[in-house]
């Protein structure tokens, strides 16, 4: 049971409140806006717990504390008292209510996110680092962390191909394993201590989690972990919310990005400009279009050649995947749900040509054309770099780690969405035949990226 009190004159404001259940309680204090201290008090039986707190509570009345049944749980950092260790009572009420399994509050199991040393010692950093700081960039912490204060090689997910993952275990397992241990405490860890997680570093962390299963195999370490697993499958569906930013902080948001976006006159003009990505009002009538799609689908946006943006099924929109219907018979799945089709649009607007000179769905070739995309889109937008930032900020989306292969990973992904022509033709894929060779304008092409 939870109680906040807070306490406010001419010379101080402050507050108070208690947790208990069972045979612990934790109480946590300090200055209104500030994180406070936390303090967690063990007992022999519920009963004397109870009792305590009780006993507390009064105590508090009486030095005129009043109780505040509005104080904000949700939009507060939560953090382990240094003596007791991790704990569901020092861990934010969106991450008690999500990670279930007992794992995740054990400091002896290897694989759990803060069982080992390496994510032991990242919580301890992102602690330190929150308490000092209020605010962090999360996505690049995971690098900070091993190379700036460990003074290590930090080596990020670029490729889960099975012969990349294998060169890396032949020529660099434990610098892999680690970065792929810390990147994922990262991620449980903000989620720990603030409730919610930067869209770049969650798709960084399951890429980690997987990247250590391909490893597992390599090295014939048995089957598949069920707690990476689990891992894997609770971070996937963790926070579809969106943030906004109070006091510094990264806080769950009221608005889903397609508010977010509708409601803003100049992130719709940008857009335009630069992405080519006209909003238009949502609505499920497709029977003026030249398509039939399998599911329901709802068209949010369009392009200037005709082609359509449609989130695909039923439920919260922020889970419906985005697909694109082009104008020339051509469809597919662009995003696993709209915030991973932004960060993989805004990070690369050129995004459609990746598609066209994929080699007919080669990740490889997609990748071998994304500098000279780039490189051509700097050419035509010199400030495109800062029109990303500011999309991205606009928006309160951090970014996404590896745009090509979530773009690649989404095309690929199950269930496939089926578009067809109203006789029954199916719509071809957009990936297309191109590779970078066929572009004579970038054979001898000078890069500057």
């Amino acid at each position: 049971m939870k109680q906040a009190f807070t306490f406010h004159d001419d010379k101080s404001s402050k507050f108070w409140w208690i947790d208990y259940s069972d045979c612990d309680f934790v109480v946590n204090y300090g200055k209104t806006g500030a994180a406070g201290k936390y303090e967690i008090k063990q007992f022999d039986s519920e009963e004397e717990c109870t009792k305590q707190a009780e006993k507390l509570m009064k105590q508090k009345l009486k030095k005129g504390y009043q109780a505040d049944s509005h104080f904000d749980f949700i939009n507060h950092l939560y953090f382990d008292d240094e003596e007791i260790g991790l704990h569901i009572l020092t861990s934010h009420p969106n991450f008690v209510k999500h990670f279930t399994d007992d794992f995740y509050y054990d400091c002896g199991e290897e694989e759990a996110p803060f069982g080992s040393d390496e994510g032991s010692d990242t919580l301890a950093e992102l602690t330190e680092n929150l308490r000092n700081k209020g605010q962090l960039n999360f996505a690049e912490f995971p690098k900070f962390i091993i190379e700036k204060v460990w003074e290590m090689k930090y080596i990020p997910v670029n490729s889960l191909l099975e012969d990349e993952v294998k060169r890396l275990v032949e020529t660099d397992e434990m610098n892999m394993l680690q970065s792929d241990m810390v990147t994922y405490a990262v991620a449980f860890g903000q989620i720990k201590i603030t409730g919610v997680i930067d869209p770049g570093l969650k798709q960084s962390a399951i890429d980690s989690l997987k990247r250590i299963q391909q490893t597992a195999k390599i090295l014939n370490w048995g089957t598949d972990s069920e707690i990476g697993n689990k891992m894997i499958e609770d971070l996937s569906s963790f926070g579809q919310q969106f943030y906004t930013r109070v006091g510094g902080f990264i806080i769950m948001g009221n608005k889903s990005v397609y508010h977010n976006i509708v409601s803003n006159a100049e992130l719709i003009g940008i857009l335009l400009q630069y992405y080519d990505f006209e909003i238009v009002e949502a609505h499920s009538n497709t029977s003026d279009y030249f398509f039939v799609v399998d599911d329901k689908a709802t068209i949010i946006a369009q392009n200037a050649s005709g082609g359509v943006f449609a989130l695909c099924g039923d439920g919260d929109e922020e889970d419906l995947p985005v697909i694109f219907i082009s104008s020339e018979g051509q469809a597919g799945k662009v995003g696993r749900n709209i915030e991973e089709f932004l960060g993989i649009m805004i990070s690369c607007p050129y995004w459609v040509d990746l598609l066209n000179f994929s080699g007919n769905g080669q990740l490889s070739e997609m990748l071998k054309a994304q500098p000279f995309l780039e490189d051509d889109i700097l050419e035509d937008f010199p400030e495109m770099e800062s029109v990303k930032n500011k999309v991205f900020s606009m928006l309160s989306m951090l970014g996404i780690s590896n745009p090509v292969e979530s773009l690649y990973e989404s095309m690929n992904s199950k269930p496939y969405v089926h578009v067809s022509y109203p006789e029954g033709e199916k719509f071809d894929s957009l990936f297309n035949t191109f590779v970078v060779s066929d572009n004579p304008l970038w054979k001898n092409k000078k890069l500057h990226i």
